[in-house]
């Protein structure tokens, strides 16, 4: 029997994960590229794991010390979700 609130581990679900992964072992580069890629698999449907994902590039950016990349981030991210 399969669920509405399971969903597939996809390419874009392991992109999220390994940038997270990434992210926490201080790779950042690699981090960006990954959650990036996340972000772009997920550009239509599945909306809170594409802000969940643009959360974690948001985080990225700063932890790179790029406020203005995660400004920029952070506005798109609002602008697509109304708020």
């Amino acid at each position: 029997m399969e669920h509405q609130w399971l969903s597939p581990f996809d390419a874009a679900a392991l992109a999220s994960e390994s940038a997270l992964i990434l992210r926490d072992l201080d790779r950042l580069d690699e981090a960006l590229t990954q959650a990036e890629e996340a972000i772009t698999l997920r550009e239509t449907g599945r909306a809170r794991s594409l802000a969940l994902s643009r959360i974690t590039l948001v985080d990225i950016h700063l932890r790179r010390g790029d406020l203005d990349a995660a400004v920029r981030t952070s506005r798109r991210r609002t602008r697509r979700f109304g708020s």
